[in-house]
Formats: structure tokens, sequence, C-alpha cells
């Protein structure tokens, strides 16, 4: 799974109201999604846990260029099993997972 979202795709995928906008979330298992520093800036509040809250900056970096390419490569072989109609293509969604991705390792801090 190619991870990253940002908050208008959290948005849309979720329905979210501007009410629910202003309430606090607990995302589980979402990985470095630009969400969780998106929505204090607009009222919300964020508690992020998952696994990968172990790397730490430059290591999710890291990481984050090492599996892009292969999780691209796999959903070019399987790009007739997705709807194309929203983000286009395998690349179009390459940079939008990697920008919100990058967009997260600001905003995140990790427990010790």
């Amino acid at each position: 799974m190619l991870r990253g979202r940002s908050c208008d795709e959290y948005v849309e995928m979720f329905d979210l109201s501007s009410a629910e906008m202003g309430l606090r979330v607990l995302c589980w298992g979402d990985g470095p999604a630009a969400f969780n520093g998106e929505l204090p800036g607009r009222g919300g509040g964020v508690v992020s846990c998952d696994p990968l809250s172990m790397f730490r900056g430059e290591q999710s970096e890291q990481r984050i260029a090492a599996n892009v390419e292969t999780v691209l490569a796999q959903m070019e072989r399987n790009r007739d099993d997705y709807l194309w109609d929203r983000i286009g293509s395998v690349e179009a969604l390459g940079r939008l997972r990697v920008q919100a991705m990058l967009a997260f390792l600001p905003f995140s801090f990790f427990l010790p």
C-alpha cells in the first residue's frame, strides 16, 4: 500500500463535515499522512498511532524513498484493477502520495 494522504483526501474519503473537522481524531495505522499535520491548522486535533513511528526523521524519509518505486511498480502491473478518474495515473498517484508523506514529516514527533 502506498500511504500518505492529504487532509483534502481524508475529507473526501470520509465525507467529513466542517463540524467533524473540529474534533479530535485518532488515526490508527495510517502511516505518514499529511492529514495528521494539516488538521490542527483547520481547527481539529490528531493523535496518530502507527508502528512506523519507530522511525525518526531521516529514517522515515529513507523508508519512503526505498519503498515508493516498488509500490508504484506493483500498481503499474495492476493498473487495470483501479479507477483512475480522480487521480489520472500511477505517476500522478506517486507524486501525490510522496508529497503528502513528506509534508507529514515536519509535523511528526515520536515518543522515546
